[in-house]
């Protein structure tokens, strides 16, 4: 199965990277938001350093 490309944004929207290479991810939903995400990925990926809290992820 392929993974879905993520897209990583910052607070002003720029563009930082497309993720391809994850082993899992898992979203938790609430009604009033999402409550967590869990993104399994090898930190040694080139772009693993711009997920940080804050960043925006998109499919």
């Amino acid at each position: 199965m392929q993974s879905i490309p993520l897209r990583i944004i910052d607070d002003e929207f720029y563009l930082l990277g497309e993720v391809d290479l994850y082993s899992s991810i898992q979203i938790g939903i609430l009604w009033s938001g999402i409550e967590e995400l869990k993104l399994q990925i090898n930190h040694y990926l080139q772009l693993a350093g711009k997920l940080l809290k804050g960043t925006i992820i998109l499919p």
